[in-house]
């Protein structure tokens, strides 16, 4: 009759920090950051203003007259009226997105309080890029759709700072009114974008 007592498995104190640690990185790689990068918060503040230049576009096309976004550099924020001669058209239809606090002839947003995590997202220039380089306050949508001006217009928007700091466009075609985001870049406006300077293109 043997006398050996049968052995039991069993996990030693090392095994077990491993397999602790090992669930700890599956941990990581499976929950998603909650801190957007540069380039997301560039991205989704760059479609909300995509989705308000089309607005502007769409009201100016469906009330045949002219709709104005005035960019205010200043404040980090832009604001959508009407600009056409019939008044009854000056209060502006209710959206899901106006704020309470907007006069009813204005649809104002503000790009310190979007919604972000981390530094908001700045308006840093807004330009008329033809031959030449000269910096808007406004542009005004016509009743095809199109711009009042003959040249394309650029919005920069940039977030973060130093190193990190990144910048996106939106160029709007001055015949169909249509919005073109661009890619991601380390590049900000010309100096001709900002107030008080104009340069020629050669």
């Amino acid at each position: 009759m043997s006398n050996r007592k049968p052995s039991r498995a069993a996990f030693t104190l090392l095994e077990l920090l491993l397999v602790v640690a090992v669930i700890g990185i599956l941990c990581t790689l499976m929950i998603p950051s909650s801190q957007p990068n540069v380039c997301e918060q560039l991205d989704a503040t760059a479609h909300v203003i995509g989705t308000d230049l089309a607005y502007a576009r769409s009201l100016a096309i469906g009330n045949n007259s002219y709709y104005r976004i005035t960019w205010d550099l200043a404040n980090n924020r832009y604001i959508l009226q009407y600009n056409g001669a019939n008044t009854s058209l000056a209060t502006l239809p209710k959206t899901p997105f106006s704020s309470p606090g907007d006069p009813p002839t204005q649809h104002i947003t503000d790009l310190d309080t979007l919604p972000h995590i981390g530094p908001p997202v700045q308006l840093a220039a807004a330009a008329s890029t033809g031959n030449s380089i000269s910096p808007i306050a406004t542009l005004d949508f016509n009743p095809l759709g199109g711009t009042t001006t003959t040249t394309p217009t650029t919005i920069w928007l940039s977030a973060a700072s130093g190193s990190g700091k990144r910048y996106v466009t939106l160029a709007v075609n001055p015949i169909t009114g249509l919005v073109t985001i661009g890619p991601f870049t380390t590049t900000g406006p010309p100096p001709a974008a900002i107030p008080g300077i104009e340069t020629t293109i050669t």
